[in-house]
């Protein structure tokens, strides 16, 4: 899955909460079929952090801040 597709999956998950992408970081390619599990924690100022792991393993696939 290209990263592209990644955080937009990510944007559209945190619906208007999320407008500009602050950074991201992509660690790993998500392969077909791989599932992926996408956790996100408000902080300060209206930024959200998100991290995306495979849902098998739990290994950090993407991370990276919004606002």
């Amino acid at each position: 899955m290209p990263g592209a597709l990644l955080l937009d999956q990510v944007v559209q998950l945190l619906g208007d909460s999320a407008t500009v992408i602050r950074s991201a970081k992509f660690l790993r390619p998500v392969r077909p079929g791989e599932r992926l599990l996408v956790t996100w924690e408000a902080l300060a100022g209206g930024t959200v952090k998100f991290e995306c792991r495979l849902a098998d393993g739990g290994i950090l696939v993407a991370a990276g801040t919004l606002a």
